[in-house]
């Protein structure tokens, strides 16, 4: 806060800071209305297809696939080719 003085005349109001203080937070943590958004940047570079440094090769996905992990790749396996083994 500072400390001011404020003159008025019929024409305007003069507001002179006169010595400067520190700042009083009055409510910590709350947060105000969001600021007007910025123009959007170019796109960037595609990242590298990989997971954990695994390489993530995925090939006409559909809903329903699965997600595995062979060898040193992560691909996708059609739902309707998985089978229980004849377990069951």
């Amino acid at each position: 806060m500072a400390d001011v003085e404020i003159i008025q005349t019929p024409e305007e109001t003069t507001v002179v800071v006169v010595e400067e203080q520190p700042a009083e937070i009055v409510s910590e943590g709350v947060m105000g209305p969001p600021g007007p958004k910025g123009d959007k940047g170019d796109r960037g570079d595609p990242g590298p297809n990989t997971v954990g440094g695994i390489e993530v090769l995925f090939t006409d996905l559909q809903p329903g696939d699965v997600l595995a992990v062979g060898g040193n790749k992560i691909i996708n396996i059609r739902a309707p080719s998985l089978t229980d083994g004849g377990n069951f």
